[in-house]
């Protein structure tokens, strides 16, 4: 073991080289399949509930139109369920519906084993907000975890490239 040469991987090259592996595909891998269970759980349940939830009207407040493009306003919605009060934010599909000056109240479907679980007439559920529930964080992370697998491909090959090295250095045994 002498000098390294220029160009060769040392220790520290190889430990960020595998941590960033490791955290873009992580990372990434969460954004994506997150995403995807979120979005697809939550649609799920917004048709478990249009079907089998128990009516309540609900009342609106704290009206919040959004400022980014493609982003819905949110509003909160307060219920009570079987003498339990409950008030949640969550995402307003159609805007008209829930503006101050149009409607103070919704009509929900609640959930009776889970009152915390609703969906709203206008489609929103209690989930509309999680912050994995977008198609940007889906494609966010594929993006990344497509970096991560780059990465973890570049450590594969680095470590074959350096095994052939060491076999190419050692003489053959007779």
């Amino acid at each position: 073991m002498g000098e390294p040469k220029p160009g060769d991987w040392t220790w520290r090259s190889r430990l960020l080289l595998i941590l960033g592996a490791v955290v873009f595909l992580g990372a990434g891998l969460t954004g994506l399949v997150g995403g995807i269970g979120v979005k697809v759980g939550s649609t799920v349940k917004a048709d478990r509930l249009e079907r089998e939830g128990e009516a309540v009207t609900a009342r609106l407040s704290d009206y919040r139109s959004s400022r980014s493009k493609g982003a819905p306003p949110t509003v909160w919605v307060s219920y009570d369920f079987q003498g339990r009060a409950y008030r949640v934010r969550t995402e307003c599909r159609v805007d008209d519906l829930c503006r101050p000056e149009n409607a103070t109240t919704m009509e929900l479907k609640v959930d009776p084993v889970r009152p915390a679980e609703f969906v709203t007439a206008v489609g929103g559920a209690d989930d509309s907000l999680h912050c994995l529930n977008s198609w940007k964080m889906i494609i966010l992370g594929l993006f990344v975890s497509i970096m991560g697998g780059a990465l973890a491909w570049g450590w594969v090959y680095q470590f074959r490239w350096e095994r052939r090295q060491r076999r190419g250095a050692v003489p053959p045994q007779r």
